[in-house]
C-alpha cells in the first residue's frame, strides 16, 4: 500500500531563534513522503529570511506569506493549502523526534480517525513544568473508541496528533479566528466526528515551554484568558449546526462544568469578568434547562454566600442545588423544588402544584 502524503503546517512568526531547529527535525523525518507548509504570519524578524533558505534546499518545503492575523489563521491557511491525505501541526519553537511520524503514520489505519502521541516538555523545573509533563503523559498505549470521556482526557494541543483532512474538509473544522486557546475547539469538534483513534505513549514531539507563549501569559491575568468561554462557544455553534446537539448531551455536560473549572482556576483580576461571561453563556445556549440539577450551573449562576451574614441570610432565603426556600426566622413560607423534569411547589411545607420543566 502506498504511504500517504502527510502535510506538516508550521506557523511561523517571530520565531527565528527557534525556527532552524524546528525545520531541521521536520525536513529530517524518516517518513519522507511529507510537505511542509510554511506559513509566516507577517514575522518582522529574520524568520523569512530563514524560510526562503530552506525552501532552497528542500523541494518539500512550501510557503505561505500573509500579514499578521494570528495563530489560528495561520493553520487555517496552512489547511487550505494542504493537499495531503493526512494532517499535522508544528509550532515553530518546537521540533521533533526524527522517527516521529515514521513512528506514528503505520497507526492510521482505515478505522483510525486520529493519532495522538506523548509529548516531552524542556523548560525550567517548577509547578507549570510538573503540570505540564503530566497533562501530556499518554498513559495507555492502543486503539480506542472515541467517547465523551476519552475526549475529556485528550490533551487540547494541535500537535502531537494526525488527522484526516477528509473529515476537516467534510465539516468545514477550523480554528477560530482571533481566539486564544483555538486548539480547545478544534480538538471538540474534531473529535466529536471521529469513531476511533490510536494513543502513542512515545514523547516524539519536544514543547518548549516559554514564559512568554499563551499558556505563560495565561498565569499572569491576561484578559485575552476570557476566549476560554468564546472557544466553549465555538463548540456549542459546531455541535448545533451539525445536528449533534441531541445526541452529544454528554459533550455539552462536560463542556459545562468546564466552565466552572475556567472561573475557580483564572487569576482573581480577571475572575469577575469569567463570572459574567460563563452566565451569558449559559443563558444564551438555555444550559440551566438543560441540565436542571447540574450543581456545576447552580454554582455558577447561585454561588454561596460566605461570611458574617450568611447565616443571618440563611433565616430568610437558601438555595441548595435543587431548592429554593424563602423563610422567616428560619421557617421555610415557600418553596421550589427541581425533581427531574418537573417543579415542584410548596407553601408553608404544603404541596400546591407540580409543573412540567419544558
Amino acid at each position: 500500500m502506498p504511504s500517504p502524503l502527510l502535510s506538516v503546517i508550521v506557523p511561523v512568526y517571530n520565531t527565528q531563534d527557534f525556527l532552524a531547529k524546528c525545520l531541521d527535525s521536520i525536513c529530517s523525518q524518516t517518513y519522507k513522503h511529507l510537505e511542509i507548509i510554511c506559513v509566516n504570519d507577517g514575522s518582522t524578524d529574520n524568520s523569512p529570511q530563514i524560510l526562503a533558505q530552506y525552501e532552497k534546499n528542500d523541494s518539500r518545503i512550501r510557503i505561505i506569506h500573509q500579514g499578521n492575523a494570528g495563530l489560528a489563521e495561520a493553520r487555517n491557511s496552512g489547511i487550505e493549502a494542504a493537499s495531503g491525505e493526512l494532517i499535522t501541526f508544528v509550532d515553530s519553537d518546537d521540533y521533533l523526534r526524527t522517527d516521529a511520524y515514521g513512528s506514528v503514520i503505520p497507526y492510521m489505519t482505515d478505522d483510525i480517525d486520529l493519532v495522538c502521541f506523548s509529548v516531552e516538555v524542556v523548560g525550567k523545573p517548577g509547578e507549570r513544568y510538573n503540570k505540564l509533563r503530566t497533562y501530556f503523559d499518554i498513559r495507555e498505549e492502543g486503539p480506542k473508541h472515541i467517547t465523551q470521556e476519552v475526549i475529556s482526557h485528550t490533551s487540547d494541543t494541535a500537535w502531537c496528533k494526525l488527522y484526516r483532512r477528509s473529515l476537516i474538509d467534510k465539516y468545514h473544522i477550523r480554528f477560530p479566528k482571533g481566539l486564544w486557546y483555538e486548539d480547545f475547539p478544534f480538538k471538540n469538534m474534531y473529535m466529536s466526528v471521529c469513531s476511533r483513534m490510536y494513543c502513542c505513549q512515545e514523547k516524539l514531539y519536544i514543547y518548549i515551554l516559554r514564559e512568554d507563549s499563551i499558556m505563560g501569559k495565561t498565569y499572569q491575568g491576561d484578559p485575552k484568558t476570557l476566549d476560554r468561554i468564546k472557544g466553549v462557544d465555538t463548540v456549542f455553534s459546531f455541535l448545533k449546526q451539525n445536528g449533534m446537539w441531541q445526541t452529544n448531551a454528554r459533550q455539552i455536560a462536560d463542556l459545562t462544568s468546564l466552565l466552572l473549572t475556567y472561573v475557580q482556576t483564572c487569576p482573581p483580576c480577571v475572575r469577575t469578568k469569567f463570572k459574567t461571561a460563563t452566565k451569558e453563556l449559559i443563558f444564551k445556549w438555555n444550559l440551566h434547562k438543560l441540565f436542571p440539577n447540574s450543581s456545576a450551573i447552580h454554582s455558577l449562576l447561585y454561588p454561596e454566600h460566605k461570611g458574617p451574614l450568611s447565616c443571618v441570610l440563611r433565616l430568610f432565603y437558601s438555595r441548595k442545588r435543587s431548592k429554593i426556600s424563602y423563610r422567616f426566622l428560619g421557617i421555610p413560607l415557600y418553596t421550589r423544588k427541581v425533581c427531574g423534569d418537573k417543579k415542584k411547589y410548596e407553601v408553608l411545607g404544603i404541596p400546591v402544584r407540580t409543573k412540567t420543566i419544558s
